[in-house]
C-alpha cells in the first residue's frame, strides 16, 4: 500500500475558489486558501490489493482511528484487484500505521504512511 500526499498548487487553488464563488449556494463560512490548504493536507490516496474484485464493506484506520472513506473502489485504470481508497487522516494520527479492512479481509501489519506536521 502506498500513499500520495501533497500540496496543491497555487493555480489549483485559484481555480477551485473562483468555482466555488461562482455556485449559486450558499457557503456556511468563507473559503479561504488557507482552509483548503488545510483540506488537501488531510487528505491521502491509499492503493493496494488483495480485497477481491466486488465491493465489500471497507473501513480504514489509521494508528488504530477509523478514517473518513471518501472513495472505496477498484482502481481507475489498474489491474482487476488493485484499489484505491481516498480517506481523510484523522486529526492524531501520529504514527502512520495504516490497518484497511474489506469485508472480513485485513491488510498485513507493518504498513505505514508518513505524516507531517
Amino acid at each position: 500500500m502506498s500513499c500520495k500526499r501533497g500540496r496543491i498548487g497555487k493555480e489549483s487553488i485559484e481555480r477551485l475558489l473562483r468555482f466555488l464563488n461562482e455556485l449559486e449556494v450558499q457557503l456556511l463560512a468563507p473559503v479561504s486558501h488557507e482552509s483548503l490548504y488545510h483540506l488537501a493536507e488531510a487528505l491521502a490516496v491509499l492503493y493496494g490489493t488483495g480485497g477481491g474484485v466486488e465491493n465489500l464493506p471497507t473501513k480504514v484506520f489509521i494508528d488504530g482511528i477509523e478514517c473518513e472513506v471518501l472513495y472505496a473502489s477498484q482502481a481507475p485504470g489498474l489491474i482487476a484487484g488493485a484499489w484505491q481508497l481516498n480517506v481523510r487522516i484523522p486529526e492524531f494520527a501520529s504514527k502512520g500505521e495504516v490497518v484497511w479492512r474489506a469485508g472480513e479481509r485485513e491488510s498485513v501489519e507493518g504498513v505505514h504512511v508518513a505524516l507531517q506536521d
